[in-house]
């Protein structure tokens, strides 16, 4: 087989390949490839620059796999320990030792599921009461701890759906709830929630009357909304009209009569924090 060698007189050599002016650039056969140039009076060409095509279209990502009890339950153990004090590590443990209080923002049990042999008018046992006794034996463990708990109601929990929702009650969690060591105790709770902790005024909600105006109003950030509800004093400016709430006729208890220092509303998209500063340079976090 004759040897490739570079021809000086011929536009191609033997096997076909066009000659440039200064240097060749290999490229393999089979390639669609694009050359921007212009020919020589030698027969050569003097090539510019080229290119080829690109990648092909990327792969959709594989779809996420839908959500296993075994990891709420994953999640559930891990922040039981933190709590607890068994974070792992010293700086964890040193941050849990400040934590004095756990408050509970709804819809912890959430809407529980109809047996298959439930019957409306069935007086044998209609729905699967295995969240309730869950959550009975994982609030007795952290009282079990020592940690202070509130246990607020939500939406679609066990309870009045209109505000103010009333506390759980009390046979819903009899283990729990019968729990009284030192300053570990388990307290139902109204939604809304008020708490005085050495002079900080904390007010908590379930989240329902930030959903709810979002929900209609122009605002959609829920850190937004919560600001707004601060500037407007009220905590649920929408109900009765589109959020339930029990009819008061002499007096509204929702007014806000004075800022909180810490203001929480639970079961929203993500976590956020934001520090809001009032007229006279007071914060509500």
């Amino acid at each position: 087989k004759k040897k490739n060698r570079h021809p000086n007189a011929n536009e191609e050599d033997e096997f076909w390949k066009p000659r440039s002016e200064d240097k060749y650039v290999a490229f393999i056969s089979g390639l669609g490839l694009g050359n921007i140039g212009s020919g020589s009076g030698s027969g050569g060409v003097g090539v510019v620059s080229n290119g080829h095509g690109s990648r092909s279209k990327d792969p959709n990502p594989p779809p996420a796999p839908p959500p296993s009890s075994l990891d709420a339950l994953l999640r559930l153990d891990l922040a039981l320990d933190f709590l607890a004090g068994r974070g792992g590590s010293l700086a964890s443990a040193r941050l849990a030792s400040h934590v004095v209080r756990l408050v509970v923002l709804g819809r912890t049990v959430g809407r529980l599921a109809a047996l298959p042999s439930a019957t409306p008018y069935s007086r044998t046992q209609n729905y699967a009461l295995q969240p309730l006794k869950d959550l009975d034996a994982l609030l007795a463990s952290l009282g079990a701890e020592g940690l202070a708990i509130d246990l607020m109601p939500g939406l679609d929990d066990p309870t009045e759906m209109s505000l103010p929702q009333q506390p759980l009650h009390r046979c819903l969690l009899p283990g729990s709830t019968a729990l009284q060591l030192g300053s570990g105790a388990v307290r139902l709770v109204t939604n809304p929630h008020e708490i005085q902790l050495d002079g900080v005024d904390i007010l908590c909600t379930s989240g329902q009357n930030v959903d709810d105006v979002a929900r209609y109003g122009r605002h959609k950030n829920s850190l937004t909304v919560m600001e707004r509800l601060l500037t407007w004093r009220h905590v649920a400016p929408t109900a009765p009209d589109t959020l339930a709430c029990f009819p008061f006729s002499e007096d509204d208890p929702f007014i806000l009569r004075r800022t909180p220092h810490v203001y929480v509303a639970g079961n929203q998209p993500r976590f956020m924090t934001k520090v809001v500063y009032g007229k006279y340079g007071l914060e509500t976090e």
